[in-house]
């Protein structure tokens, strides 16, 4: 989009979407909108700046219209058309900065790791998510690109995710904490493993992380997924697990080489209270 009326049809459009759906009979958001979402979406490229604005314009409208499952089903549309060449990863962007439900955000972070272009696409698609979560300002968007890439459970993702803990303060902890339970993997334990060893986790969160997971149920199995190319994106050629129970030595070997004043640390705010509470 290169001119101010260009941006005005963008207003115009989100308004006319807006008064349909208070005058619909069924309360069912535009599917003009929603239609003209991937269209656009489909066409954008990553330097168009003017275009992405009016796009995450469009999608705050849509938000605003649509249940979180609809939404949901728009972007595994949008992974369809990109998927088959209709559209170019930058399409899944919108859907990143236009969303506030963390799990939509890390399904479309997953989804453009997934479909990422060139010859290495699992490498540059981690890497270019990782750049957008250190760039992020929005709590939920950080929180999502992260779950996005843990949902991966691949870990050959890791030396690019060592350190990005740093980028994420300050953040909901509590809500950080359940979703790392909710969903552990071996990726998910070697992230909170490799915090455990950076000496600039002053206030011992990752320690806290650790503990919660040693908390987990000894038989809950930690899924492990290795995604190979193919001609349309990626695609996991085998999965293997392990369970808490195996991995719990590891980490309890982890945490007795911390210093005393993180275990400290722990001793004192750590009653498991704050990790379930709103921050």
């Amino acid at each position: 989009m290169d001119t101010d009326d260009e941006l005005f049809e963008y207003e115009r459009l989100v308004e006319q979407a807006l008064y349909d759906a208070r005058v619909s009979v069924d309360g069912e958001p535009s599917r003009l909108l929603a239609e003209r979402l991937l269209s656009e979406a489909a066409a954008l490229q990553a330097d168009d700046t003017e275009s992405l604005e009016g796009l995450i314009a469009l999608y705050d409208a849509f938000e605003q219209l649509s249940s979180p499952g609809e939404r949901l089903a728009l972007v595994d549309r949008m992974a369809a058309m990109v998927e088959s060449g209709e559209a170019g990863s930058p399409a899944f962007i919108p859907f990143l900065y236009g969303e506030d439900d963390v799990r939509l955000i890390a399904h479309a972070a997953f989804h453009l790791i997934l479909l990422a272009p060139g010859e290495q696409p699992f490498e540059r698609g981690v890497q270019f998510v990782v750049e957008l979560l250190k760039e992020a300002e929005d709590d939920s968007l950080r929180l999502g690109l992260l779950l996005g890439l843990l949902r991966l459970a691949d870990p050959a993702a890791l030396p690019q995710m060592r350190g990005i803990w740093r980028h994420l303060e300050p953040l909901p902890w509590p809500q950080l904490g359940r979703f790392l339970a909710d969903a552990p993997n071996k990726l998910t334990v070697l992230f909170i493993l490799d915090w455990l060893a950076d000496p600039e986790d002053e206030q011992a969160l990752g320690l806290a992380y650790a503990l919660r997971l040693l908390g987990a149920e000894a038989d809950a199995r930690l899924h492990e997924v290795h995604w190979a190319s193919r001609e349309d994106g990626l695609m996991p050629v085998n999965a293997e697990s392990v369970t808490v129970r195996e991995w719990s030595a590891e980490i309890r070997a982890r945490i007795s080489k911390l210093p005393l004043e993180k275990l400290h640390w722990c001793l004192l705010k750590l009653d498991g209270s704050w990790l379930l509470e709103d921050s």
